[in-house]
């Protein structure tokens, strides 16, 4: 009853999201008929900078909320936890602001090397910090186990974060200027939603005890999320230095549509986070092999999701841009391994902060800005964008290795290591088997048979670990026709 139940929840986060997770690339479909590779480069690197400052601004506090929420049991206590939290953030927030307006002339010319865009820097900052509290609230959500809620309002700002950006871009011709307003309004709204409804259900409460519990665990993260951010975007920064500014464009463009790989293994751990939680903190002995078992599943479908882009780039690409960003698809290809590898990078931060050990994290992404830098920088001067997302695959296998042996050995999790090697093959061996026949211009006939055969390859793996079975397969269907179980007496 209770893989039904988590049956069930998957599938309340997913089926939305499936629909909201079309809206960005029919948002870059247009955005790339009315934007140039230059534009989506200068976006891109005001984007890391905006990202950055808002990194810095929210304190690592999301992961220490998330991760407090279940030491609570009292009603009180959560909501106290909620605007604690919120609170501090905010105030972070409006110091930030001002200094990112003041200097925003001098950031432009650092970051983006062109003078001018300081106003884009500034829109995105703040749209990137409102968009982050407004992840709080859908925490609570998650947490709370109100799913439903959850998706609601996840849906209306993956609509909004789309259609207004649209909207200043087309009819008002604000061009990349358009699309940081649109964010920022969309993130404001929904803001304002949740806040008018927390207010309403439960009222304003501060407790400094808490924060500084909330504090304890997440200013350890401060230079994660600082070095942290700085990893991400380094590549585009490295790009544009080595290469150019366009190219930047068109490995943003790719970056964009593979990450939605990401976003779908965000969306599960809406689903998996709380029950791995809820078994840490449950008075049962720890079992690891009981979570590697619950977390394999959700490997399989994140893999398969990766799978499809790999596969599917140039398809993706026809249909949702314009020809100027077909060049993008082998960077997909590469790019969805790398995501699919996120997976156990969410887990491994689980570990570390379970064990109250987030200083490790910081640790370890000092180390991967400066292997980034060592294989990036060859790579991308002598490849371009191609050169920079290879790098970032073998920068991810090598850190993340690092990672996982250090986190297992603080706090192991039973892996069921021959499942995660055969679906892992399949994702690898297809993507070479691809970017081969691209490389040598196989006939698109024999690319297709490739593809069809991985697919199936794939499939066969999930009927052979028992993870698509009969039931399963029944138990989507009666959940996806909303068909209710038979009561036995």
């Amino acid at each position: 009853m209770e893989e039904k139940t988590q049956l069930k929840h998957t599938l309340i986060y997913m089926l939305p999201k499936a629909v909201t997770g079309f809206f960005p690339i029919l948002g870059l479909a247009i955005y790339t008929r009315f934007l140039t590779q230059f534009d989506f480069g200068v976006f891109a690197l005001a984007e890391a900078c905006a990202l950055f400052l808002s990194g810095i601004v929210n304190f690592g506090m999301i992961i220490g909320f998330e991760r407090n929420f279940f030491k609570y049991q009292d009603t009180e206590e959560k909501r106290a936890l909620l605007y604690s939290t919120m609170s501090f953030v905010l105030v972070l927030f409006a110091i930030a602001a001002i200094f990112t307006y003041l200097f925003k002339g001098l950031l432009s010319n650092w970051i983006i090397r062109y003078s001018g865009h300081g106003s884009l820097i500034f829109v995105l900052f703040c749209s990137t910090v409102f968009a982050s509290l407004n992840q709080y609230y859908y925490i609570y959500f998650r947490s709370d186990g109100r799913p439903k809620i959850f998706v609601f309002y996840t849906s209306i700002f993956g609509f909004l974060n789309v259609v207004l950006p649209v909207a200043f871009i087309v009819f008002a011709h604000m061009g990349i200027m358009g699309l940081a307003v649109g964010q920022l309004i969309a993130g404001l709204i929904i803001f304002t939603a949740l806040g008018v409804r927390f207010l309403k259900e439960v009222s304003f409460s501060f407790d400094f005890k808490i924060l500084k519990e909330v504090l304890k665990i997440s200013y350890p993260l401060t230079p994660r999320i600082f070095f942290g951010v700085i990893n991400a975007q380094i590549s585009k920064y490295i790009l544009a230095i080595m290469s150019s500014v366009g190219g930047v464009g068109l490995f943003a463009v790719a970056q964009k549509l593979s990450n939605l790989i990401f976003t779908f293994i965000v969306t599960l751990q809406n689903v998996f986070f709380p029950g791995v939680y809820k078994q840490l903190f449950s008075k049962e002995d720890y079992s690891g092999e009981k979570i590697g078992k619950y977390l394999t599943p959700f490997l399989y479908f994140s893999v398969g999701v990766a799978l499809l882009f790999a596969l599917f780039s140039k398809e993706i690409l026809y249909v949702f841009t314009a020809k100027s960003f077909s060049d993008a698809a082998d960077i997909i290809t590469v790019l969805s391994t790398y995501y699919a590898l996120l997976f156990f990078s969410s887990i491994t931060g689980l570990q570390l902060i379970f064990m109250k050990k987030t200083y490790i994290t910081s640790l370890l992404v000092i180390f991967t800005i400066g292997l980034n830098v060592l294989i990036a920088i060859p790579l991308t001067k002598s490849f371009g964008a191609i050169g920079a997302a290879w790098a970032l695959l073998f920068v991810g296998i090598i850190s993340g290795t690092v990672s996982f042996i250090i986190a297992q050995r603080l706090f192991a999790i039973k892996w069921e290591y021959g499942k995660v090697i055969s679906i892992f093959c399949v994702l690898i061996f297809s993507s070479l088997l691809i970017l081969i026949s691209d490389y040598y211009h196989i006939s698109y006939l024999y690319c297709l048979s490739i593809k069809c055969l991985a697919l199936v390859s794939y499939l066969y793996i999930g009927v052979k670990i028992k993870i698509i079975t009969k039931e399963s397969i029944n138990d989507f269907m009666n959940i996806l026709t909303f068909k209710k179980e038979k009561n036995i007496n």
